[in-house]
């Protein structure tokens, strides 16, 4: 049974959704305008942003029914932790619904500003990957390290919405529920994701982010100018990155050169980047590139080997972001 206390902020949400329709006066479905309707295959569904946590996909489907018929409403929610992710699609039964949905663009929806566009006018690659459009692409993604272990997915939502509409966020989580002190964010635009990076050494519950566009610790190599705690910092040319493993279930104490020993039977490692805390304490996890295919084979031979009192986890680098929902990674 939910604790009636529990329900008050989704209740008043959902009571100031209502008087936000009714303010726009569309009680009433309103009547079709003289422009010419459009072409059947091109639907009657709108992408709405800045939809507030609490608000069900059953609340929503209320709300905007007072615009017209609604036939469909998809709330995307996050794959991991199952929660809203602030963005849906709803779709109307003609194009009335639509353009009264319109109107509801830019006010205030239980403390959050809306955003209602056509589906079709989000930008390029924006939404669900099933027709309405898929997520932008890694142009606009930011990979944040250093973060808080007792962060939690809205408060990094909170955190960098101010820098523009969020895409998709991903915080991976240990068994325990606290975050594993990296994730992803993927902007809706170039403003959101340049603002977003420019935020690199600013302070969240007291440790400072590290940000940078994803996939760029990958390049470290390549120009010698990435950061990194690596001895191998700025050494390479990039040509190894094929080689690379990704390190995780790392005990806090472990350093640099206790897994340098630990993976010695493998061959020359070419650089390893281990991210640490602001107290100089590991993060958990770490990339390590081998300059030869054997020496890559030979550390993911030791995956699930105990290593410093834990199951040390090993996997090419880039298996971890390539997930199939039934959490098999894919062959890359």
């Amino acid at each position: 049974k939910i604790d009636a206390a529990e329900e008050a902020p989704a209740e008043a949400a959902s009571a100031e959704a209502g008087r936000i329709g009714r303010r726009r006066g569309a009680a009433e479905p309103p009547a079709p305008e003289a422009a010419a309707p459009r072409a059947p295959d091109e639907g009657f569904t709108v992408f709405v942003g800045g939809i507030p946590w609490s608000i069900s996909a059953e609340k929503l489907e209320e709300d905007f029914s007072e615009c017209g018929k609604v036939t469909d409403v998809n709330l995307l929610t996050n794959r991991e932790t199952g929660l809203s992710r602030g963005i849906a699609f709803v779709s109307f039964a003609d194009e009335a619904g639509v353009r009264a949905a319109l109107k509801y663009d830019g006010d205030d929806y239980g403390g959050r500003t809306l955003k209602v566009t056509r589906a079709e006018d989000k930008p390029a690659g924006g939404g669900k990957a099933s027709g309405k459009g898929g997520r932008p692409g890694s142009e606009l993604e930011i990979f944040v390290r250093n973060i808080n272990s007792h962060t939690e997915e809205p408060d990094l939502r909170v955190y960098f919405e101010k820098c523009g509409d969020i895409a998709e966020l991903c915080l991976p989580t240990r068994a325990s529920g606290k975050c594993k002190g990296f994730a992803w964010v993927t902007f809706e635009t170039q403003a959101g994701f340049d603002k977003a990076v420019a935020l690199n050494g600013q302070e969240l519950l007291g440790f400072k982010l590290e940000i940078e566009k994803a996939g760029q610790h990958r390049l470290a190599g390549a120009s010698g100018n990435a950061k990194g705690k690596g001895k191998g910092k700025g050494k390479g040319k990039g040509k190894f990155a094929e080689f690379e493993v990704f390190c995780q279930n790392l005990a806090y104490e472990v350093t640099e050169d206790v897994l340098r020993k630990h993976f010695k039977d493998c061959g020359e490692i070419e650089k390893m980047h281990m991210p640490s805390k602001v107290a100089g304490k590991c993060m958990g996890f770490a990339w390590v590139t081998f300059r030869t295919k054997e020496g890559m084979k030979c550390a993911l031979d030791k995956h699930l080997e105990e290593f410093e009192g834990r199951r040390l986890k090993v996997e090419k680098s880039g298996q971890h972001r390539t997930k199939t929902e039934d959490g098999e990674a894919k062959e890359t």
